[in-house]
């Protein structure tokens, strides 16, 4: 089931731990205000680096699948972010300003099937 992860941004760097499908994932946010923006950091809780340096951009996927990174993850899941495009630093984890979000692979899929235009096509040769 997807979820939204519970986050307060009371501190403009802050590192918060999440366990996603019975994986423990350490999240680190830091808000860069020349960007006007959330940066994050996402490992496993033992340190093992995911994704650095990403943007929490509204209907921008921060990491596509979970499950390369730790064998024991059930599904894979995806980590967006939803929300409105411009918010403050004190918006994140906000209903009506920007939230994180886990979904499993599988939910993802079913809510955003790829259209046929983005598909690829593979010809057999």
């Amino acid at each position: 089931m997807a979820e939204i992860l519970s986050l307060s941004a009371e501190d403009p760097h802050f590192t918060k731990t999440f366990t996603l499908e019975s994986v423990q994932y350490l999240l680190e946010f830091r808000w860069i205000g020349r960007r006007r923006s959330w940066y994050v950091d996402v490992s496993l809780a033992d340190g093992t680096p995911i994704a650095f340096g990403r943007r929490v951009a509204p209907g921008g996927v921060l990491v596509w699948d979970m499950n390369l990174y730790d064998s024991t993850s059930v599904s894979g899941g995806v980590l967006f972010a939803i929300g409105k495009d411009r918010y403050a630093r004190e918006d994140l984890g906000v209903d009506g300003g920007v939230q994180i979000v886990y979904a499993p692979r599988d939910q993802w899929e079913a809510a955003f099937p790829p259209s046929v235009d983005e598909a690829v096509r593979i010809t057999p040769v």
